[in-house]
């Protein structure tokens, strides 16, 4: 993040919870928040700034465009928005639902107009809706048959 930050990228941060990481990164990100309802509206933020980037007309000639990365006519920076413990700010329950739907809809439509989402933090087998039915060694030998 500090990376992308430091190259000229915007980067936005959020978090159900505030830690060491997350506060040492907020002093080289553009923004950061750390409850749901902050991810929610940076979430809402980004999806609107897409409409916007849609129509916006690019100085070369007058048209909006599709983001291209290193295209210098482009007149916006590339947005990186993170969602640390997204599973669990999903699950909140005054705003889980609209994190998750605006999650999708940005995972879908955010590339085109230089928006990136990246839910992070957390193992897939640690919530709901990720199935832990399976064993580790299950897995291993499904994997073993394959190869062979």
């Amino acid at each position: 993040m500090a990376a992308q930050s430091l190259g000229g990228q915007v980067v936005w941060l959020s978090t159900v919870r505030k830690d060491e990481k997350t506060s040492t990164l907020g002093k080289y990100i553009d923004r950061q928040g750390s409850n749901a309802l902050w991810m929610a509206r940076s979430l809402r933020a980004a999806k609107a700034l897409c409409e916007i980037r849609a129509d916006m007309p690019w100085p070369h000639d007058g048209q909006a465009h599709d983001y291209k990365p290193g295209d210098p006519r482009c007149p916006y920076r590339q947005l990186n928005v993170y969602a640390d413990e997204f599973m669990t700010a999903a699950q909140d329950g005054d705003f889980g639902e609209f994190i998750q739907n605006d999650g999708n809809d940005l995972t879908v439509t955010g590339l085109k107009y230089g928006i990136g989402f990246n839910p992070a933090g957390q193992s897939p087998f640690a919530h709901n809706g990720f199935s832990t039915e399976q064993p580790a060694d299950h897995l291993q030998h499904g994997l073993a048959r394959r190869h062979a």
